[in-house]
C-alpha cells in the first residue's frame, strides 16, 4: 500500500485536498444541522466528526506536499494548516445570519488532535520510508556546511 500512495502523482492528492477542503467548508457552513432525533444518540458525535474530518483532510495535505521531502515539517505545517482552516470556519460559523451553528473551542480542539494525528500517522506509517533514505535538500531550509 505504501509503494501505491507513493506512486501517485502529487496533482491528484492537491486536487482531492481541495475538493475535499470545499466540501468540508459547505459542511460546516451551509449544509443543514442534522435532526438530534434522526441519528443515533452518541455523545459527542460532532467532535468525532470534527477529529475525522480535519484529520483527513490533514493527511491529503500532507500527501499533496513534496514526496521527495520527509523532514518532521510536513506533517506539522499540514497539522498547522488545517487547524487554521478549522479555526477560520469556526469564526465564520459565529458571522453566517442563517445558520444555527456557532462557535466551539471543543470542536477547533477536535480539529486541531485530528489533524495532528492523521498527519502524523500518514507521515510515519504510509509514505515513511527506512532512517537513512530522507532527503531533506529540497524541502527543508537547513543549511548544510
Amino acid at each position: 500500500m505504501r509503494e501505491a500512495l507513493r506512486q501517485v502523482n502529487t496533482s491528484v492528492w492537491w486536487t482531492a485536498f481541495i475538493c475535499f477542503t470545499l466540501i468540508l467548508a459547505y459542511a460546516l457552513l451551509a449544509a443543514p444541522v442534522p435532526d438530534p432525533n434522526v441519528l443515533p444518540r452518541m455523545p459527542h458525535l460532532d467532535k468525532v466528526a470534527h477529529f475525522v474530518l480535519f484529520g483527513v483532510q490533514a493527511a491529503l495535505l500532507v500527501l499533496a506536499l513534496n514526496p521527495k521531502c520527509d523532514c518532521s515539517l510536513r506533517p506539522v505545517g499540514a497539522a498547522l494548516v488545517c487547524t487554521g482552516y478549522g479555526l477560520l470556519l469556526e469564526i465564520m460559523q459565529m458571522h453566517v445570519p442563517v445558520s444555527p451553528r456557532v462557535f466551539s473551542l471543543w470542536d477547533l480542539a477536535a480539529d486541531a488532535l485530528g489533524a495532528m494525528v492523521f498527519a502524523l500517522w500518514i507521515a510515519r506509517f504510509i509514505i515513511g520510508g527506512k532512517k537513512g533514505q530522507r532527503d531533506t535538500s529540497t524541502c527543508c531550509s537547513e543549511t548544510r556546511e
